[in-house]
């Protein structure tokens, strides 16, 4: 037989092989076992069977009780009495930083500047307001003031943010944040 073939015919029983055994496990797995017993056993040619009719050379194998699973009831929580209704989702178009600008340079204000947010529209009652300076949080739930003062603003690159939060303290609009640059003229510069 020539090598290519040879190469052919093993690859047809290979082929032939692998679709048998994957028919054996589709039916095996599709189709669950009513029997109590199952038997092995192994062909002149080393196959190996199984079946739940016994035959001349088979054994018996034990097998587990299948495992089974039952899920715990779920409890459903009660109702709530007098929540607040949802809020839309979207309350606030807008929520802007509007001093200082995005990238802007402040000199010699004595380390003092003043920021300014500016919602749209104007704070619901029961919302606050948080600015950050750095990272820091500076106005905590500040509840209808716009406006904060920082002090002792040290030269270099800074960062203002800014969010609305609702009644119940969730973020609810987020600024876009923005970075400015402070200097100060000193003896040395």
């Amino acid at each position: 037989m020539a090598p290519r073939a040879a190469w052919r015919y093993a690859l047809g029983m290979c082929k032939q092989t692998f679709f048998t055994a994957l028919l054996t496990l589709s039916v095996a797995v599709s189709a669950p076992v009513p029997a109590d017993e199952i038997y092995r056993w192994v062909d002149g040619n080393g196959q190996v069977h199984y079946s739940d009719v016994p035959r001349d050379g088979a054994e018996q194998i034990e097998l587990n009780p299948a495992q089974a699973f039952s899920a715990p009831a779920v409890a459903r929580p009660a109702p709530a009495a007098n929540v607040p209704a949802a809020e839309p989702a979207e309350v606030y178009a807008a929520l802007e930083i509007v001093s200082p600008t995005q990238e802007e340079t402040i000199w010699n204000t004595g380390g003092i500047i003043t920021v300014s947010v500016s919602p749209e529209p104007a704070l619901k009652p029961g919302h606050s307001l948080n600015i950050y300076y750095d990272g820091r949080l500076i106005a905590a739930k500040a509840p209808r003031a716009t406006s904060v003062q920082l002090s002792e603003v040290y030269r270099g690159e800074h960062r203002i943010s800014a969010e609305i939060l609702d009644v119940n303290g969730r973020a609810v609009k987020q600024a876009q944040p923005v970075t400015f640059f402070y200097k100060q003229t000193s003896v040395r510069n």
